[in-house]
């Protein structure tokens, strides 16, 4: 009897516990935004005030305890910046959760059904605990009710009946409310809930809300910019004018932009201000970036302007960011192409005459330093936002 009671808990624990089920995710609808656009990601900040409580002192009476003593008290009104920003696509706001849907593809629309996963969850661990709490009542009390020398048969009636009710709340707690089955829904609610927050809102508010949403920017255009190139001819007309570039780019190496930048020695304030601006990623991820790089000359002439953005870290990070284009383009593609759609602000305007490149009517260089990365074009001037 014994041997068939362990056999029974170990069936029952077995087949509720190690029985794999797939996880509930419900599907998502991707928006239909236009072809061959890109996002754009304003940010800025605003100014908010807050109430904030402050002591100045105590008043105590004389000869009474300290207990008694009452506090001074006076309210500030402090202001502080928060950092807001908003995407538009050919000039019209997105919701922070189009951008979501539209660029990543783990996250789910459907929030309603992923909030009834994460409590169906919890409901369902509550019963599979009570169900293993119920096995091991049950192992305890047919132990005891078939003992040889003493056999107790409500000790027998108690075990058998504990046993079904363990059995029914590990299989209720798993197979109906899913209990095992809501972690990776729990995950994904989790991690965008600052987007969950709310979906429909046009302007995020908040350092860890704008990074989410530069973040999802950035992965949206990367992947278009990629389909975008993989739609292009891959042959063009050629002319004695055209035909050249290609061949005069440097190889690319396995190195970064920034080693490259480095090595070339005319980009040193482009690399200090990328960093001061916290905008080092460009230079040393992985993702392939194109560079119109203006020259130390370049930020010079700019004078008591670029004092001015120094002391504006947020403008500082856009206008240089209004310098950097996602993807590799060589020389060849830009001649072939008519505009650009840079990390930040509007669009690059490209023009052409023979093999000559400008940016804005003014030439870039023709040959570009290259690296594992992306590709760097030198300027002689300072691309206005």
């Amino acid at each position: 009897m014994r041997a068939a009671i362990i056999v029974s808990l170990s069936i029952s624990l077995s087949g509720c516990l190690f029985v794999k089920l797939p996880p509930k995710i419900p599907a998502t609808t991707r928006p239909n935004l236009p072809p061959d656009k890109f996002i754009q990601v304003e940010e800025g900040t605003v100014v908010e005030t807050a109430t904030k409580r402050v002591k100045t002192g105590e008043t105590c009476p004389k000869g009474r305890p300290r207990s008694e003593c009452l506090e001074d008290i006076k309210f500030v009104n402090k202001a502080y910046d928060v950092a807001v920003a908003t995407a538009t696509i050919d000039g019209t706001p997105l919701s922070i959760g189009d951008v979501a849907v539209a660029a990543s593809p783990e996250y789910v629309t459907d929030t309603e059904t992923l909030r009834d996963l994460a409590a169906g969850c919890r409901r369902g661990r509550i019963l599979m605990s009570a169900g293993v709490a119920g096995l091991a009542a049950a192992y305890f009390l047919l132990q005891v009710g078939y003992n040889k020398d003493d056999p107790n048969r409500s000790y027998q009636v108690g075990g058998w009946a504990a046993l079904g009710a363990g059995v029914v709340g590990l299989a209720g707690g798993k197979f109906v409310f899913g209990g095992q089955q809501c972690d990776p829904g729990t995950k994904i609610y989790r991690k965008w809930y600052p987007v969950y927050r709310d979906a429909d809102a046009t302007q995020v508010r908040g350092e860890d809300e704008v990074k989410m949403l530069r973040d999802l920017a950035a992965r949206f255009n990367r992947d278009r910019n990629a389909a975008s190139i993989a739609r292009q001819p891959t042959s063009r007309p050629t002319s004695p004018t055209t035909s050249q570039p290609d061949s005069s780019e440097q190889p690319a190496t396995t190195g970064t932009l920034r080693q490259a930048a480095v090595a070339a020695g005319t980009f040193s304030t482009f690399i200090k201000l990328l960093d001061e601006a916290g905008a080092a990623e460009y230079l040393d991820g992985s993702a392939p970036h194109t560079i119109f790089a203006p020259t130390d000359e370049a930020f010079a002439k700019l004078g008591p302007e670029l004092d001015k953005l120094l002391g504006k870290k947020s403008r500082l990070k856009q206008v240089l960011l209004h310098h950097i284009v996602p993807g590799r383009h060589a020389h060849g593609d830009l001649v072939a192409m008519t505009k650009l759609d840079p990390v930040k602000g509007s669009d690059l305007r490209l023009s052409s005459t023979g093999d000559q490149v400008q940016i804005d009517s003014v030439a870039i260089s023709s040959t570009p330093l290259s690296a594992g990365n992306g590709v760097i074009y030198r300027i002689d001037f300072v691309i206005p936002r």
